[in-house]
């Protein structure tokens, strides 16, 4: 009804009717089945009320006809039903989902042995976690009590570890067993051979390097340095070994060679001892000979060439070198003379000048002297006189040469030149005979001297020309048209140039027969 307060009047009735309250559910009651293992779900299953028009939910939104809810993750839960018919839901019941605690954690796992070239199976140690109700596996199936898991061939492995009280299992930790290495590669040499200096051998190890590689020349022995000395000839097994895997390379075979035999002791060939004229020795080496032979007198200094110029006097000894192998022969001896002593050049003087009249001169030598000397004033002619006269003007190189070793001396250079100061004097006779008795068969002058010019011309009576010459030497020997001259006077002219000066004379001469 309704009254208005002002009048105090009422309406008529309206009749409405309140239903009787509708049924609510009952708190739900439950079984919790909670995880056992780390990463597993509960389970929760409703025991009450039940009811085909009930509905179940364990947050409140969503609702389901089944009382089970399975895979549940750990957590609190609210626990509600409610009834499909008048949508009553019931107070809340809540349900505790616990965490599991039975998982070992994950293991900490190892390699502890890797497969290498004396062992070709690996080994995988587990060190943790340990219990006495966790077991391992590898593999995800077999499981075994102990952490060590021998003669594993090359791979990846999931190591695992299980509660055996609970059964649950840990996550997994992955491991790798490495494939089986690689040898090293065979050894790469370089030789030092013995040599007659150094009569062992050494072999150094190029390649393969590193600081995990050792060396081997006999396959016992190992040793980081790529260098073996001091080896005696043999044949040597040369490997390298990775001291990190073990492997050892293929061999490479190194042959030391023997000590090399020396040259046989040189022969001597020609031997030039000095002369006066080249004051050193020359020796040359006949055998041995060859490309990779150098040769010595003293030991020390070497050559090629065989022979050995400019030699003082003395004993030497001569050896032969290969220089391929560094050895040496044994010494031969050879001997180079003293040098001949060389006379000293000569003392000598002009003791006789020509003059204008004596148209030669004369030359002494007066050291050194003695009977294994000899002398000469041109170099060619040796005399064992020491005085040359009937010299005419020139330069003379005076020598001496030793007998006993054909030295010969420097030379004094002596000149012969005619001394126009003194004066001159011309004979010419005043007859001759032609008869060839060897007495005054010819006409001419004498004592006439140097000239540089000279004419002379013999007239007979008529005025003709019966002999004429331009050498002061030539006379006239009476001949005139092949046959003798008529004896008689005969007028001679002469007409020179000669050292004091220009000269003509005239004269008579008779012809007697």
């Amino acid at each position: 009804t309704v009254k208005n307060t002002g009048s105090g009047c009422v309406s008529n009735q309206t009749a409405v009717t309140v239903n009787p309250a509708l049924p609510v559910p009952s708190q739900p009651v439950s079984n919790v089945t909670q995880p056992v293992c780390v990463n597993q779900n509960g389970t929760i299953t409703v025991t009450a009320p039940l009811g085909a028009a009930l509905l179940y939910s364990i947050d409140g939104i969503n609702y389901q006809a089944a009382v089970g809810f399975s895979n549940v993750i750990p957590g609190t839960y609210n626990l509600t039903v409610k009834n499909s018919t008048s949508s009553c839901i019931s107070a809340s019941a809540p349900v505790i989902i616990n965490a599991g605690t039975g998982t070992p954690v994950a293991p900490v796992a190892s390699v502890s042995t890797q497969p290498n070239c004396i062992t070709t199976k690996g080994t995988i140690n587990i060190s943790s976690p340990l219990a006495a109700n966790y077991t391992y596996s590898i593999d995800g199936s077999n499981y075994q009590a102990g952490t060590t898991f021998t003669t594993i061939n090359p791979g990846n492995y999931n190591i695992l570890v299980k509660n055996t009280t609970s059964n649950c299992v840990s996550t997994v930790t992955p491991v790798t067993v490495n494939p089986l290495p690689l040898p090293p590669v065979a050894p790469a040499v370089t030789l030092l051979q013995p040599t007659c200096a150094i009569t062992t051998g050494s072999i150094n190890i190029t390649s393969p390097a590193g600081n995990t590689i050792e060396y081997s020349i006999n396959g016992i022995a190992y040793q980081p340095a790529a260098s073996f000395t001091a080896l005696v000839p043999a044949n040597y097994t040369i490997v390298a070994k990775n001291t990190s895997t073990q492997c050892v390379s293929s061999a490479t075979i190194a042959v030391i060679n023997s000590v090399p035999l020396p040259p046989q002791a040189p022969t001597v060939g020609v031997i030039i001892q000095p002369t006066c004229t080249v004051l050193k020795g020359t020796i040359t080496i006949n055998t041995p000979v060859g490309s990779t032979l150098e040769y010595s007198i003293n030991g020390s200094n070497f050559q090629k060439s065989t022979s050995f110029n400019n030699l003082s006097s003395g004993t030497y000894n001569f050896a032969v070198r290969d220089i391929v192998s560094s050895c040496i022969s044994t010494a031969t001896a050879a001997s180079i003379n003293p040098s001949p002593v060389i006379p000293i050049a000569p003392i000598a003087s002009v003791t006789i000048q020509p003059t204008c009249v004596i148209s030669t001169g004369t030359i002494v030598i007066s050291a050194p002297a003695g009977s294994n000397y000899e002398y000469s004033i041109d170099g060619l002619q040796y005399q064992v006189a020491t005085s040359y006269s009937g010299l005419a003007p020139n330069t003379y190189p005076v020598t001496v040469k030793d007998l006993s070793t054909t030295c010969v001396s420097m030379s004094t250079i002596l000149i012969v030149k005619a001394d126009i100061s003194l004066p001159g004097k011309y004979l010419i006779p005043t007859a001759f005979s032609p008869n060839k008795d060897g007495v005054n068969d010819c006409f001419g002058i004498k004592f006439w001297g140097i000239v540089s010019e000279f004419q002379l011309t013999i007239y007979n009576r008529w005025g003709e020309t019966v002999f004429s010459t331009t050498n002061p030497a030539n006379c006239w020997d009476g001949m005139y048209k092949s046959v003798t001259a008529s004896q008689g006077n005969y007028v001679y002219f002469i007409k020179a140039k000669t050292l004091c000066g220009p000269v003509e004379k005239k004269g008579n001469v008779l012809l007697l027969k």
